[in-house]
């Protein structure tokens, strides 16, 4: 099993760089600019969120603020371990609660679970986790979860062609989740 550090290490590997931090206002991954306009990050402590916030986050910054807003805030750390490490991905790649949503959906449709497609990680969202991993076994999840996220970035794609430029990246990033 990795741990939480060793997870955002793969994932900061995946990004291709040290650490993900984006000045795109439209990034919706890792510690983009929305992201960091929506916390209130203020590094250079001059009362507003910009690019320099962004430059001046340290590696052990980021490495908090994934783990309080990609892992321990969605309660991913209540989920089975092993799927841990794809729905980390998910939350920093997509967002917190899209890496529920995409669970629950795969629960609901590859598995008869009844659950809320809501983004939070409740206690049916965590029973019926547990029950698909004890009963269908950890790695079909972990791989129905691959088919699920993949078909949810063809969607992005769908709806809004400009999205095609990260297609590939994204396909091949889910992919490399498959057991």
């Amino acid at each position: 099993m990795k741990t939480v550090d060793e997870i955002i290490d793969d994932i900061f590997e995946t990004e291709g760089k040290k650490y993900h931090v984006s000045d795109q206002p439209t990034s919706a991954g890792g510690v983009s600019l929305r992201y960091a306009i929506g916390i209130g990050l203020d590094e250079d402590g001059d009362g507003d969120t910009d690019e320099e916030d962004l430059k001046l986050l340290t590696l052990d910054k980021v490495r908090d603020l994934y783990k309080r807003d990609f892992f321990y805030g969605p309660r991913i750390n209540l989920l089975p371990v092993k799927l841990h490490p794809q729905l980390f991905d998910i939350s920093v790649n997509s967002g917190a609660p899209m890496a529920i949503t995409l669970l629950q959906q795969t629960l609901n449709r590859r598995f008869g679970c009844d659950l809320t497609e809501d983004g939070r990680t409740g206690k049916n969202t965590r029973s019926a986790a547990e029950y698909a991993c004890n009963e269908f076994g950890w790695v079909r999840v972990n791989n129905d979860l691959v088919d699920v996220r993949k078909a949810y970035y063809n969607v992005l794609v769908a709806r809004k062609s400009s999205r095609a430029t990260w297609l590939s990246g994204w396909l091949k990033r889910a992919e490399s989740f498959r057991v």
